[in-house]
């Protein structure tokens, strides 16, 4: 029985195999503290002022209790007067069923406080900014932050516990009003780095709300737009958000502002139109955000930003944050934020790839370069979600074509419609299809948590592209993987990139055919596990007939062997991969590894000459072995077996050959031309 559940596992997954999909859970507010709160109930005072503060816990509470909700607080304070426990007890029955995570007695505070100096604990302005990077997780849990009880429990069931550094180090400057300029690596957490702190002064403001946005967010790209809103949205659902772009009727994004919102988040160029269309006025922004301000600048939005920030009211609290500092950001700093207190995680370090991810690199050659990058994803992806940047459109709907075939893509960049793009992205979140290929500029933003690999198929021209397109995996503190393919003409940008990033390449070979089908079977398996025991019915039949016949046939395949076979159709492989060079990852050719003592290419070359010139001519590029232990080398797949016969028969010189099974490690390549042999060029050992 268990291996006839097996076989019906492996046809329903052959026929469709299912991937796990995620669902967002909305997290539910349940209640919000006012900074006058917090100070009247929960400072430590002398017992001479127990009284003090008792009588003014009663507004201090039905602040707190304003900020819940306008109707619930009226409800509960109306006729309470000034007596607290009327207050506590009216809190406790009408309240505490709205809001079971609230303890109504720590929304009081205790009279048992222990005697303390008065003063703010705020820092006074101008002073240092505590810092909090590399702290221990303890000290970075958000229950040690000067956070609402609802901000708190809004992250915790987002299942954020502790805060990232620049979530830290920014939240004690901004809750005390100064403007903020921050940089950090792409990943590690800057959206909730500015949110949190605009979140918690809204919600300790007191300001009454009209349909006016109290806040605005300015992204370069619709994606990061939408990213910044659900991560908004996520943290307080109970405040209004939109998030306006181009590509989309513009009459629905005003009618959603005449309603009325609190955080309006959007692209520059879309929000002039509403600007100018009289539908958004600015003359209730307190917040403002220019988030990605390099990034504005790289596509064109610089004007667009300046006019803006002159609209909106020079009273209001300015963030700033942005992976690096050209000159239009410096200047956009001066002119538009007062007395900013920078947050620098990057300062002058190189590094400004996250340590959280594995950079490799993988040389090709231009032709074996697709089939190559279907290999890496099959055995550095395995299965989970993988992002291939390509450099253009076109480029982006062939390689999607070609990996089509061997695992589910679908493609984004600037021809897709803007509906077919959020299906897209939508689908790719859900574990829909496991592989996304995109040019740069339509994954700018994207916010996508569990991507594990970054394959960039091309690389970029622009050092800061290959930094944003390795912050797609690694995010939040989670591990993920990036390889960069290039070809013996990138070469030299692999060298600017380490040079301007500080980045280390880990160099890897193309996958071999057996680590491709040992990756392909293990896939196959985890795909059989999410058939749905309700599909094996209409399986079983099938699979029962593919047993009996085993039994009648003494030729047939195992139990074993049928199994394996259909892992193998499930995995899209039906015949055994071609051989190809470990090297480059060239169809037909193998490689080869020579040894004699102080073996020279040319050596190599004279000694193939004389028992086939052939296989000689056939040779491609010679590697030399570390500590001059031998050769390594490509040939065609036809010559091996005559090479290998000449080899055996001492026809070669006394030079040993052997196929290679793994690559050993080999001296690095010189920049141009190689060690001869085909491709060669005039390097050392070449014969022209």
């Amino acid at each position: 029985m268990a291996l006839l559940s097996a076989l019906s596992r492996s046809v329903a997954g052959l026929a469709a195999p299912s991937n796990a999909s995620r669902v967002q859970g909305r997290v539910v507010a349940s209640a919000r503290f006012s900074a006058a709160a917090r100070q009247a109930c929960f400072r430590p005072t002398t017992t001479a002022s127990v009284s003090a503060v008792r009588a003014s816990r009663v507004p201090a509470v039905a602040s707190r209790l304003r900020a819940i909700s306008s109707d619930s607080a009226t409800a509960v304070v109306e006729g309470s007067g000034d007596d607290e426990d009327d207050l506590k007890g009216l809190v406790d029955n009408k309240v505490g069923a709205l809001y079971a995570d609230v303890d109504v007695d720590d929304l009081f505070g205790s009279d048992d406080e222990e005697e303390e100096d008065d003063e703010d604990h705020a820092p006074a302005r101008g002073a240092a900014v505590p810092d909090h990077s590399g702290s221990n997780p303890d000290k970075m849990h958000v229950d040690n932050f000067p956070l609402s009880e609802i901000t708190k429990a809004a992250l915790k069931k987002r299942g954020i516990e502790t805060l990232f550094d620049i979530q830290a180090n920014v939240l004690a400057p901004a809750l005390e009003g100064r403007d903020v300029v921050g940089r950090a690596r792409t990943g590690t957490g800057k959206t909730l780095g500015f949110s949190l702190p605009i979140i918690e002064s809204l919600l300790t403001s007191g300001d009454s709300r009209d349909a006016r946005p109290r806040c605005i967010v300015l992204a370069p790209t619709r994606e990061l737009a939408n990213q910044v809103e659900k991560e908004i949205e996520a943290t307080v659902p109970s405040m209004r958000t939109l998030c306006v772009y181009g590509g989309v009727a513009i009459a629905n994004q005003e009618r959603a502002l005449r309603r009325g919102v609190d955080f309006v988040v959007g692209t520059p160029g879309r929000l002039i139109d509403l600007i100018q269309r009289g539908s958004l006025q600015l003359d209730n922004i307190q917040y403002c955000v220019l988030d990605e301000a390099d990034q504005m600048l790289a596509v064109g939005f610089e004007e667009d930003v300046e006019r803006i920030m002159q609209e909106i009211p020079e009273q209001r609290q300015t963030f700033l944050f942005s992976a690096t500092m050209p000159a239009w950001v410096k200047r956009v700093t001066q002119k538009y934020l007062r007395d900013a207190v920078t947050i620098d995680l990057v300062g002058d370090s190189k590094q400004k790839v996250a340590s959280t991810i594995d950079v490799m690199s993988c040389a090709c050659s231009h032709q074996s370069r697709t089939t190559i990058l279907a290999d890496l994803v099959t055995v550095y992806g395995k299965g989970a979600k993988a992002i291939c940047f390509t450099q253009t459109k076109r480029e982006a709907d062939e390689v999607t074509a070609a990996l089509g075939r061997r695992m589910a893509t679908e493609v984004l960049h600037g021809d897709i419609a803007q509906a077919q793009r959020e299906r897209t992205l939508k689908r790719f979140r859900d574990g829909r299809f496991s592989v996304l290929v995109a040019t740069d500029v339509a994954a700018r933003g994207l916010d996508i948590t569990d991507v594990d690999l970054v394959v960039h198929y091309e690389l970029p021209h622009d050092t800061e592209s290959f930094v944003h397109r390795c912050g797609r995996t690694g995010r939040a503190n989670k591990q993920g993987s990036a390889i960069a393919m290039y070809t013996p003409r990138e070469q030299y940008r692999v060298k600017t990139i380490v040079r301007e990033t500080g980045v280390t390449f880990r160099e890897i070979n193309p996958p071999t055919g057996a680590e491709v089908m040992t990756a392909s079977a293990e896939q196959a398996s985890h795909e059989m596990a999410l058939v749905d025991d309700d599909l094996l019915p209409y399986f079983t039949p099938t699979a029962e007939k593919i047993l009996a016949s085993l039994d009648s046939d003494a030729e047939a395949r195992s139990p074993v062997e049928v199994v394996a076979a259909a892992l193998a159709a499930i995995s899209g492989h039906t015949e055994p991969p071609p051989p190809r060079s470990m090297l480059t990852g060239d169809v037909g050719l193998t490689t080869l590894v020579a040894r004699a003592d102080l073996l020279l290419p040319r050596d190599l070359l004279r000694a193939m000459s004389n028992v086939s010139r052939a296989a000689a001519d056939g040779v491609g590029r010679i590697r030399v072995l570390e500590d001059n232990d031998g050769l390594c080398f490509d040939i065609a797949h036809e010559q091996v077996k005559p090479l290998l016969a000449a080899a055996d028969e001492g026809a070669l010189d006394g030079i040993g050959i052997e196929v290679a099974n793994t690559l050993p490690k080999m001296v690095a390549e010189r920049e141009r031309g190689g060690y001869g042999g085909r491709g060669g060029g005039r390097g050392r050992g070449g014969r022209g």
